[in-house]
Order: structure tokens, then sequence, then C-alpha cells
């Protein structure tokens, strides 16, 4: 079932699939391109909504506010406080060597991957509501996994059923 999340990169389950686990690459090394730790920070971020808000749900958990985006006010977290997904998107503010991480490149990029997202499926619901994704409970299964060479770091594996527990399939 895909999950329509454009926050961050390598996370989905294929549409029409029989699988149920989602995989989300946190990729904290330096052997993968990275656009000065962008891809690794949304990466990451995926990871940390996965875990601290139980689901991947970017329109009813995030707003742009102030051309940055950020949890929404009164949104429910499962663990930590989501401690670690203010962290990530607090990044947005953190200034240190633009060559090595730019933080206004990650703005930036957040906000036109929410900005792509609310648009896609703004056009599903109009257009294809069989694509839309579902409400789902996420839960993690492994993490950090190494899956060799060549996977750009560490992966974490979530799986993913319908909000009563059951399975999600097609």
């Amino acid at each position: 079932m895909g999950m329509g999340f454009v926050v961050a990169q390598g996370c989905a389950v294929e549409q029409g699939s029989e699988e149920s686990t989602g995989v989300a690459d946190a990729a904290v090394g330096t052997q993968c391109y990275s656009m000065q730790g962008i891809n690794t920070t949304k990466a990451s971020l995926a990871v940390a909504m996965g875990i601290e808000l139980g689901r991947w749900d970017t329109l009813n958990d995030l707003v742009v506010s102030n051309n940055k985006v950020t949890l929404k006010p009164g949104v429910t977290c499962i663990a930590n406080n989501c401690a670690n997904t203010k962290a990530i998107l607090g990044q947005q503010d953190f200034t240190a060597d633009q060559n090595v991480f730019q933080n206004t490149s990650y703005s930036g990029d957040l906000v036109a991957s929410f900005g792509r997202q609310q648009n896609l499926l703004t056009n599903y619901k109009q257009n294809s509501p069989y694509y839309l994704p579902p409400a789902h409970k996420l839960t993690l299964v492994g993490g950090p996994k190494d899956l060799g060479i060549g996977a750009c770091g560490p992966h974490y594996i979530f799986q993913i059923n319908h909000t009563n527990g059951t399975p999600l399939t097609t």
C-alpha cells in the first residue's frame, strides 16, 4: 500500500504489493551523497516520526510556519514527547559549517516537499481516492540494520498496520 510520504526518502511499501513493512533509510554515514546532510536528515526525520508519532501522516502532523516545517500544535506523541522529531525539525535553525550541513537548504527542501505532498494528496482525493494512504499505525520492528555495501547507512524496519491492529495489505 503506498504510504505517500514525501518528506523522507526510501520509505514506502509499493502500491499493489502484499507487503506490510516499510523501510526508512536513515543513512548517517558519509558513504552516500547527501546534499550537505539534507537527505540523511530527512531520512532521520522519517524514522523519528515513525517511532515517536507511530505513523507517517505529514499533513495531519506537520505545518509550515514562518517558512519552516514544524509539528502542529496539539499533535499527540506516543514516545519521548517527540523529542527527536522536534530536534531534527529544529535543525532548520541550526547554523554550523555550511560545507557540512546547510540548514537553509534543509528548511527550503522540507517546505517544498511538504507543498508537493499536499498537492499530491489533494489530487488523489479529487481524482484517485483509491491511492490515498489509509490511516495506519507503525511499530518499529528492527534497526538499525546494516544492509551492506551500497545500502547508504543503517535502515529501520516498521510494521505497518491498520489503526485497529490488523495487517495492512492490498
